[in-house]
């Protein structure tokens, strides 16, 4: 349970930097807090809410990384490959 009140913690605060990245005015510890109380009100109403949000936010993540693969396929050369062994 303490391992996951820090992994709660470093993501929280790993998403803060990037909100912040995002939204220049906005503190890092203060986005990060709200984060973990967020998650922790979605937690006290239920796990089946928890697995809900954990579903929305695992697809967003598959699109994202789906956008980026599918974007990125049209700068792929393959002479940047050869030769292929060191």
């Amino acid at each position: 349970m303490l391992g996951n009140a820090f992994a709660g913690a470093v993501v929280s605060l790993g998403f803060a930097y990037y909100f912040t990245e995002l939204v220049p005015f906005a503190h890092l510890k203060i986005v990060a807090l709200l984060l973990c109380v967020a998650f922790t009100i979605i937690n006290f109403f239920g796990i089946r809410q928890s697995a809900e949000l954990n579903d929305i936010l695992v697809g967003a993540k598959l699109l994202i990384l789906s956008f980026f693969v599918i974007l990125g396929l049209g700068y792929i050369r393959i002479e940047n490959f050869l030769p292929f062994t060191p």
